[in-house]
């Protein structure tokens, strides 16, 4: 999250808000503020308001009351994954009205913390991810849904790596 200027801006606006607060009263007196919309739309610059109202409830209440103990967000906790399902949701639902996408979403989740919060990617990172990217593709277009995408033989060259799908019962 912290990669986007305007989400960069608006976490910054609201840890610069929770500075200097000396001790418990404070604080509670702070979040009771934030969770007023009036209030908040006084403490926040226009577009960080604004790009604040675009969030679903969830992610208002992690960004505003999930605190680390020096007052700052914690980021580790914002359920980015859903936030972004919850985007796309609604930019296939606008699709599916103007006739432009027919298919289904049902997004399945699933929460990183810190690990999707690591380093950047090695270049094994980007070359196995467009090979399963690029082999999830490929079963979707042959109508192969209920498959996950296989990468074996990863310990030798890219252009050597074997690409299948696996049925999803066979996982479970």
């Amino acid at each position: 999250m912290m990669n986007l200027p305007g989400v960069k801006t608006l976490i910054e606006e609201i840890n610069t808000l929770f500075e200097g607060i000396a001790d418990q009263q404070e604080f509670r007196a702070l979040k009771e503020k934030l969770s007023n919309e009036e209030e908040l739309k006084l403490l926040l610059s226009p577009w960080s308001y604004s790009l604040f109202n675009s969030f679903p409830a969830f992610a208002k209440q992690q960004l505003l009351l999930e605190r680390e103990m020096a007052g700052s967000i914690k980021l580790s906790q914002v359920e980015t994954e859903k936030l972004l399902a919850y985007f796309c949701q609604i930019e296939l639902a606008k699709r599916k009205k103007a006739g432009e996408y027919g298919g289904a979403f049902a997004a399945v989740t699933h929460f990183f913390g810190y690990q999707g919060r690591s380093a950047l990617p090695t270049n094994f990172d980007c070359s196995l991810g467009s090979t399963s990217g690029f082999g999830a593709g490929v079963l979707i277009e042959n109508g192969r849904t209920g498959m996950a995408v296989s990468v074996s033989e990863v310990t030798r060259d890219p252009s050597e790596w074997r690409v299948g799908g696996v049925p999803l019962l066979a996982l479970l």
